[in-house]
């Protein structure tokens, strides 16, 4: 099976250590995304997000900094490893600066995943980050 990487770049209006906690604290995830989240923040502990649409296990994690992590949807094809997702936070002009690197991505689902990652992630967690800032 073919696979791709994705790459992408985004400012999330939030600090770094707020950005952490929206991909690694299951309430927030929930809360940011709409969807059921599972897990908690430990190396070699699973998580789920999105009601169990995703699944995966955390690698590394540096909080507030580098989040690490085998990542893989229902949607996968059957025996496929999972992908490896990175996410590296550093503060930026307007919040936190989130470069994601997602490696073995079957090649055939990439666009789905491109487009996922700004509809399902950046586009609401900045609408929950907007929210929150404003109470």
């Amino acid at each position: 099976m073919k696979t791709t990487t994705i790459r992408q770049a985004v400012i999330i209006p939030a600090d770094p250590e707020q950005v952490y906690r929206g991909f690694t604290n299951p309430a927030i995830h929930s809360a940011m995304t709409g969807g059921k989240a599972t897990g908690h923040a430990e190396v070699g502990a699973e998580f789920t997000a999105w009601d169990g649409y995703i699944t995966g296990r955390y690698r590394r994690l540096e909080p507030h900094r580098r989040i690490v992590m085998d990542w893989l949807t229902s949607e996968w094809p059957e025996g496929a490893r999972a992908s490896r997702l990175e996410l590296t936070l550093a503060p930026a002009a307007g919040g936190t600066r989130v470069i994601l690197t997602q490696t073995h991505v079957p090649a055939d689902q990439a666009p789905n995943y491109q487009t996922g990652w700004q509809e399902s992630y950046w586009e609401p967690m900045a609408a929950y980050f907007k929210a929150q800032a404003s109470r």
